[in-house]
């Protein structure tokens, strides 16, 4: 798991809502803090939940704001 803490600091691109058309709205943006929720892994054996925070790099997209920028899934992220 320590190896996922090197995504803090790393340039990405993220998924952060969705548009009213149901298109994903995705931004360039920093990991700034990471949280693997794998408390349920450990005592029932369900899967571990990861989720990271960014900052924007460049200005936030319309009707998109700095709560969209925090508890965003792994699965979102790409380089």
């Amino acid at each position: 798991m320590n190896d996922l803490r090197e995504l803090i600091g790393q340039t990405v691109t993220a998924i952060i809502a969705e548009d009213e058309k149901g298109n994903d709205i995705d931004i360039k943006c920093k990991i700034i803090d990471l949280h693997i929720d794998d408390y349920y892994f450990q005592d029932k054996g369900e899967p571990i939940y990861i989720k990271v925070n960014v900052e924007p790099i460049g200005k936030l997209p319309k009707g998109v704001d700095y709560e969209d920028l925090t508890g965003i899934y792994l699965d979102s992220i790409r380089k």
